[in-house]
């Protein structure tokens, strides 16, 4: 399957730079996992949004959270996320080069190409 030319960018948490390493991870992945990533990235979204004013205990928040884990949990198993640091990162969708490296991007990253999965 062919790759997409775009990547998931570490922009914060775990896989980010100077959080767990010196780099952030660049996930590149394939293009039949693009619609669950479009899921996750909105529902990170949907969380900062929600979480703006403060609204942590409220139902729908809980639902938000409970939802991201469950996207999270797929990426995982689908092998676009290699582990729960993936999880705890926050992702930005950014256009890649021939190379694989993220375009606008000038600090080093780790770039990894998505696991084969199931």
């Amino acid at each position: 399957m062919q790759n997409i030319k775009h990547g998931l960018y570490a922009f914060s948490g775990d896989c980010s730079k100077g959080a767990m390493g010196d780099t952030s991870d660049f996930i590149v992945f394939k293009k039949k996992h693009f619609g669950i990533i479009k899921q996750y990235l909105r529902n990170q979204l949907e969380m900062h949004l929600h979480s703006a004013y403060k609204h942590y205990t409220e139902e729908p928040f809980t639902e938000l959270v409970q939802k991201h884990n469950d996207l999270g949990n797929l990426l995982i198993d689908e092998g676009v996320f290699q582990h729960k640091w993936h999880k705890r990162t926050e992702w930005v969708l950014i256009e890649c080069d021939d190379d694989l490296k993220p375009l606008g991007i000038r600090e080093d990253v780790e770039i990894i190409k998505q696991l084969e999965g199931v």
